[in-house]
C-alpha cells in the first residue's frame, strides 16, 4: 500500500491495441513491411454501410504477399458484456498472391440486436457499439490459434470499421412470417403500445447513514442484501460473479467514515467483513490490528483466501474516510492520500449470498470507536475523486466527539502535569488496598487527581467518576437540587470522563428532555453514543429504542436498532449468571395500580418483618417468598445472594418441598451463597424430580449433559421436562439439535434447532428469543426469511429484562413511595428513554400528578409525550391509551382535538378489556359521534356464544355492559 489510485479509465483495459470500441474512422493498417510496396499485404472493406442492419452486404477487397489466412467478424459490445463475436468468417489465401481480390459476404446479425422485442423475439438489447474488422495473418499464425483476438492482433495487416446500431425503440419489427392466435395477437397489440419503463435504481447503497457505537464487543450492524429489480443492474452483478478470473470487469467499492479509540486489544478486531451462505469469511474483510493497521483478507476464486496488511496505520482519536476499491485481483485505497494498488489475486464476491457485518459478529470482536456514513457502490470500483460521501448529516457533531475525547485527554494531561506539584507522591506510596482510605488524607480533588493518574489501571479512575457522578446526582436529588443542573454539567463531563458512562448517558438524558438546561439534540446525541460506546447498558437501550421508533431525529434502521439491543441482550444473560453489580428483577410496578404499590417493600418494612417472621416458624410460602426476593432483588428488597441460599436451603431440607429442593439445588451446583456440593444437588435434583418437578427433571438433563457428558439419558430428560412444559428443555434441545449432539443424529438441525428455540423464545424464555432473532437478522437459514423488525422486538424483549435497568427502574419506585420527587423524576427519566413501556408510563404520570415540578425544570410536555411513546408501544398499557384517547378529545395543550384519534386509542384500550374505555366509547357514541364499522366490528361480541358459556368463564359485568351499552346506543 502506498502509490497512486486506480485512474477510471483502467475499466476499459482490453487486450486488443487499437481501436478501442470508441474510435469512429475507417482505415488499413500495414504493420510488417513486406519487399515492394506494390506487393505488400492489404484489406479494406468497400461501399461498407455505417449501419448494422439485416442483409447487410459487404464487399472485401484484400491481396496476399504469401500463403495466409483471411478474417472478417463482428465483435459487439453491450452493458452487460464486451467484445462478443458475433459473426466470423475465414478462408484461404494462397492461389492468387500478389494479386489484388474481392469477395461478397452476406452478414447475419442477431436479431435482438436488430428488431423490437416482440412475442418471438423476447428481448432486444442495448448495443453499446459494433465493430466490423478484417485482417490477414500467415498461414501457421491462423491455423495455430483459436483465439480470435490472438489472431488479430499477430496480423500482418488489419482494419476496421464502427457501425452504427439503432436505439431499441427505434428498430422495426421482424416479419416472423408466423402467425398469432388471435387473443394472443391482441394481447401483444396492448404490450406494443405500452411505454416500458425501467426501474429507478441505483447501485449505490447507504450501508449507514449515521453514527453508530463499536464497543468493542462481538456486536454489529447486519445488512443484507438483496438482488436488484432493475433487471439491467441484475445482469451486471450475475455477470460480475460469473467473470472471477477476469480483469474486464467492475467489481465494488467501500466508502466509510471511521473514529477509532484505540488499537485492537485482540490480535485483530472487526471493521466490516462479509459472512457468506456458508456462514464463514467471505469477501470482503477489514480488520483492525493491535497497532492500528489494515488487516485485509479476500476469499479467492480458487476457494482459498489471502491476506495482506497496509504499511499506513488509522490515526487515533480522529476522523478519516477510508475509501476501498475492490477490482478483479486488486484493492486501491485513500484515507486522504493516494495508496498503492495490494494485488491478492483473483477473488470470488457474491453480495447476495450472504451478508456484511459492521463492526463485530460471532466471529470477531469489534473496534472501539465509531462508525459514520458508510457507502457502498454495488457494480462499480471507483476512485476517491468520484466517490460522494462527506459529513454532511449532524456534521457538527462529528466535530463534538473528537472534541470531547480531546477534552479528557486535556484532563488526564493536566493531572499528570501538576501530579508531583501537589505533593501527592508519599501520599500515594502510603495508599493501602483500601483505597477509600484516602479520603481520610486528600481532598476530592486530590483523590480524583491520584487514580486519573493511574493509567495503568482502570479501575480506581471509574470508581472515581462513580463518586463524582453519585456526588453531583445527590445534589440533583435535594430540594432546590434541579435548579443547580447548569451548575453540575462539568461534573457529569468529568465522570464520564473517569470511565462511568452512566454519567455519559444522564446528560444525554438531560439534553433530551431539556431537564434544567435547553434541548440540545446534538449534545444528547454526543452523551448517549459515548455512553454506549462505553457499554452502558442503558445509553444501548436508548439508542436501540430511538433507531427502532425512528423519532427524536434518529433515522429508522431496525439494523442498528438490533446491533444495540442484542448487545444488552446477551449482557443480561451474563449479568444474570455473574450477578454482580446493581442489580435487580425488572418489576413493571405503574404509579396507578395502588394495589401493587402497596405490596412494595423494603427489609425494615412491616410486609417483610410479617414474611420473616412467618418463615420462621415454618411456614413454606413465606419462605419461599422470601427467598425469591432475596435471591433477585424483588419489590425493593436488596439482592442478597447469602440470605436467599439460606431461606432455599431451610424450606428444602425441612419442608421437602420440589421446587425450593430444585432452586438450592441449582445454588449448590454453583456455588453461589454456599459452597459448592454437587452430591448433594444431584440428591435433592432427584429427590424433587421423584415428585414430578418439570424443573428437577431438566436439572438432572442438565447435570449429565454438563458433568457427564451423557447426551442420551440428558436428551431423555429434557424430552420428559419439555412434554410438562418446561421451556429451559425447549431451548436445551434447541442447543443440541443445533450442535449436532442429539443421540444417533450427528449432522446439525439447525431448522429444528429453530423450532425448539421458536416456541421457548415465544413463551418467555431469553437465550431462545436471542437465538431466534440472531436468525432472523441474517437470513442465513433458508427456510427462515429475513426479518429485522421481528430481530428487533425479541432482541428488545431481552433486553429490558436486564438487571441494571431493574436497579434504575427500582431506585425510582424507592423514590416515589419515600417522596422523593426529585430523584423520582431523574430516575423516571433515565429509565422512560430505554424505551420501557411501564417507566414511560410512570413519568407521564408522575409529570400529570407533578405539573408544578417538571413544568418549571422540563422542556418537554413529559406527560403528552411518554404517555404517546407508551400508547405506541408493541403492548401498550391500556391506561396509557385511554390518557391519550382523553387529550385527543378535549385537547391538550397546543394539541387540537382530534375525535378519530380519540376513537382509535379508546378502541384499543377497549380490545384489552378496560372498563373505562368502553364507557367512553359509549359517551362518544351517545354524543352523536359515528364510531367506524371496522371499530364496531372489532368490538362486537357473540351474545349466543356467551349464554352458552360456563359462568366462571363470563368476562366482568362491567365489560360485558360497557360493550352492550356501546352496541345499543350505536344502534339507536
Amino acid at each position: 500500500f502506498g502509490l497512486a489510485g486506480r485512474m477510471a479509465s483502467d475499466s476499459l483495459t482490453t487486450t486488443f491495441e487499437a481501436p478501442l470500441y470508441g474510435a469512429n474512422t475507417s482505415q488499413t493498417t500495414s504493420v510488417l513491411q513486406r519487399g515492394a510496396e506494390n506487393y505488400k499485404d492489404s484489406i479494406q472493406f468497400i461501399n461498407a454501410t455505417n449501419k448494422a442492419v439485416a442483409h447487410y452486404t459487404l464487399s472485401i477487397e484484400y491481396m496476399c504477399s504469401e500463403p495466409s489466412t483471411v478474417g472478417v467478424e463482428v465483435v459487439v459490445s453491450s452493458d452487460v458484456k464486451i467484445g462478443v463475436p458475433v459473426y466470423k468468417r475465414r478462408w484461404k489465401c494462397e492461389k492468387y498472391l500478389h494479386t489484388l481480390r474481392n469477395r461478397i459476404l452476406q452478414i447475419k446479425f442477431p436479431s435482438i440486436m436488430l428488431y423490437r422485442a416482440d412475442y418471438f423475439t423476447k428481448q432486444s438489447i442495448v448495443v453499446n457499439s459494433v465493430i466490423l474488422r478484417g485482417w490477414i495473418a500467415p498461414t501457421n499464425i491462423g491455423a495455430n490459434n483459436t483465439s480470435d483476438a490472438v489472431t488479430y492482433e499477430q496480423a500482418v495487416t488489419r482494419t476496421y470499421k464502427l457501425l452504427e446500431a439503432l436505439n431499441p425503440f427505434e428498430r422495426p419489427y421482424k416479419n416472423h412470417k408466423q402467425s398469432l392466435r388471435w387473443d394472443t395477437e391482441k394481447i401483444q397489440e396492448i404490450k406494443e403500445k405500452r411505454i416500458p419503463q425501467c426501474l429507478r435504481e441505483s447501485d449505490v447503497v447507504q450501508l449507514l447513514r449515521g453514527p453508530f457505537a463499536s464497543t468493542g464487543r462481538n456486536f454489529g450492524v447486519v445488512k443484507k442484501l438483496s438482488k436488484f429489480d432493475n433487471m439491467e443492474l441484475e445482469i451486471i452483478r450475475k455477470h460480475s460473479v460469473r467473470l472471477i478470473y477476469s480483469d474486464m470487469s467492475d467489481r465494488f467499492t467501500i466508502s466509510m467514515w471511521i473514529y477509532v479509540l484505540r488499537g485492537c486489544k485482540q490480535d485483530l478486531c472487526g471493521i466490516i467483513h462479509y459472512i457468506n451462505a456458508n456462514r464463514t469469511y467471505g469477501t470482503p474483510l477489514l480488520f483492525l490490528t493491535q497497532d492500528g493497521n489494515i488487516h485485509f483478507q479476500m476469499k479467492l476464486s480458487s476457494g482459498k483466501h489471502n491476506a495482506g496488511k497496509s504499511k499506513f496505520k488509522l490515526p487515533f482519536r480522529h476522523w478519516c474516510r477510508l475509501d476501498l476499491s475492490f477490482t478483479c485481483s486488486r484493492i486501491t485505497g485513500d484515507i486522504g492520500f493516494h495508496l498503492r494498488n495490494l494485488i491478492l489475486g483473483h477473488f470470488y464476491y457474491n453480495d447476495t449470498s450472504g451478508y456484511f457485518v459492521l463492526a463485530g459478529s460471532s466471529h470477531v470482536r469489534s473496534f472501539e470507536g465509531f462508525f459514520g456514513p458508510v457507502k457502498y457502490y454495488r457494480i462499480r470500483a471507483l476512485d476517491s475523486k468520484m466517490i460522494s460521501n462527506p459529513l454532511e448529516l449532524n456534521a457538527d457533531f462529528y466535530q463534538q466527539i473528537e472534541q470531547y475525547y480531546e477534552k479528557c485527554q486535556d484532563i488526564n494531561k493536566i493531572i499528570r502535569q501538576y501530579f508531583q506539584a501537589l505533593g501527592l507522591t508519599e501520599k500515594m506510596s502510603r495508599m493501602s488496598n483500601q483505597m477509600f482510605n484516602l479520603f481520610t488524607v486528600c481532598s476530592i480533588l486530590e483523590i480524583f487527581i491520584i487514580f486519573l493518574g493511574l493509567t495503568s489501571s482502570l479501575y480506581p479512575v471509574i470508581k472515581v467518576g462513580e463518586i463524582l457522578f453519585h456526588k453531583a446526582l445527590d445534589t440533583l436529588t435535594r430540594p432546590g437540587g434541579l435548579q443547580q443542573i447548569s451548575h453540575l454539567i462539568p461534573s457529569f463531563v468529568e465522570a464520564s470522563c473517569c470511565g462511568y458512562y452512566r454519567a455519559a448517558y444522564f446528560l444525554g438524558i438531560l439534553f433530551e428532555a431539556g431537564l434544567g438546561v435547553d434541548i440540545q439534540p446534538l449534545q444528547s446525541l454526543l452523551y448517549s453514543m459515548v455512553a454506549a460506546q462505553g457499554k452502558d447498558r442503558l445509553a444501548l437501550m436508548h439508542l436501540g429504542y430511538k433507531h427502532y421508533q425512528g423519532i427524536d431525529g434518529y433515522f429508522l434502521d431496525y439494523d442498528m436498532s438490533f446491533g444495540y439491543y442484542i448487545s444488552v441482550a446477551k449482557m443480561t444473560v451474563q449479568d444474570r449468571q455473574a450477578l454482580e453489580g446493581e442489580q435487580a428483577l425488572v418489576e413493571p410496578v405503574r404509579l396507578m395500580d395502588n394495589l401493587v404499590l402497596e405490596i412494595q417493600t423494603k427489609e425494615n418494612h412491616d410486609l417483610f418483618l410479617w414474611l420473616r417472621y412467618q418463615a420462621n416458624h415454618g411456614n413454606l410460602f413465606a419462605q419461599k417468598k422470601l427467598a425469591q426476593m432475596l435471591y433477585w432483588g424483588q419489590q425493593g428488597v436488596m439482592r442478597d445472594i447469602k440470605a436467599a441460599a439460606e431461606w432455599y436451603s431451610k424450606s428444602a431440607l425441612e419442608t421437602g418441598d420440589p421446587l425450593s429442593m430444585y432452586e438450592y439445588a441449582l445454588i449448590l451446583f454453583k456455588g453461589r451463597g454456599v459452597e459448592k456440593n454437587t452430591k448433594l444437588a444431584l440428591k435433592l435434583l432427584k429427590k424433587a424430580a421423584s415428585k414430578g418437578s418439570h424443573e428437577a427433571i431438566n436439572g438432572l438433563g442438565w447435570y449429565y449433559e454438563t458433568f457427564e457428558k451423557d447426551y442420551v439419558r440428558a436428551v431423555s430428560y429434557w424430552e420428559e421436562a419439555m412434554k410438562m412444559g418446561n421451556l429451559d428443555a425447549l431451548h436445551n434441545l434447541g442447543v443440541v439439535y443445533g450442535a449436532g449432539l442429539y443421540p444417533g443424529m450427528p449432522e446439525k438441525n439447525e431448522i429444528e434447532a429453530f423450532h425448539y428455540y421458536y416456541e421457548a423464545g415465544f413463551y418467555g424464555h431469553i437465550e431462545s428469543a436471542i437465538h431466534c432473532s440472531s436468525y432472523w437478522s441474517t437470513g442465513s437459514l433458508q427456510s427462515i426469511p429475513y426479518n429485522p423488525r421481528q430481530a428487533v422486538l425479541w432482541a428488545k424483549y431481552v433486553a429490558e429484562q436486564n438487571g441494571f435497568l431493574g436497579y434504575a427502574m427500582r431506585k425510582a419506585i424507592n423514590a416515589y413511595i419515600q417522596k422523593s420527587w426529585n430523584e423520582a423524576l431523574l430516575y423516571f427519566l433515565m429509565t422512560a428513554e430505554t424505551g420501557i413501556e411501564s417507566s414511560q408510563t410512570n413519568i407521564a404520570y408522575f409529570c400529570e400528578e407533578n405539573p408544578e415540578l417538571t413544568s418549571s425544570h422540563i422542556a418537554v410536555d413529559c406527560a403528552w409525550k411518554y404517555y404517546n411513546l407508551s400508547a405506541f408501544q408493541e403492548n401498550p398499557y391500556p391506561y396509557a391509551l385511554v390518557k391519550m384517547g382523553d387529550y385527543y378529545y378535549y385537547g391538550h395543550k397546543q394539541q387540537t382535538k382530534d375525535m378519530t384519534q380519540s376513537v382509535k386509542m379508546y378502541s384499543r384500550a377497549a380490545l384489552q378489556n378496560y372498563s373505562q374505555a368502553y364507557f367512553n366509547l359509549g359517551t362518544l357514541v351517545e354524543e352523536g359521534i359515528q364510531l367506524p364499522p371496522e371499530i364496531l366490528e372489532l368490538l362486537d361480541f357473540d351474545i349466543e356464544n356467551q349464554s352458552n358459556t360456563n359462568s366462571d368463564t363470563i368476562k366482568p359485568a362491567w365489560d360485558t355492559w360497557g360493550k352492550m351499552t356501546v352496541w345499543a346506543l350505536s344502534n339507536k
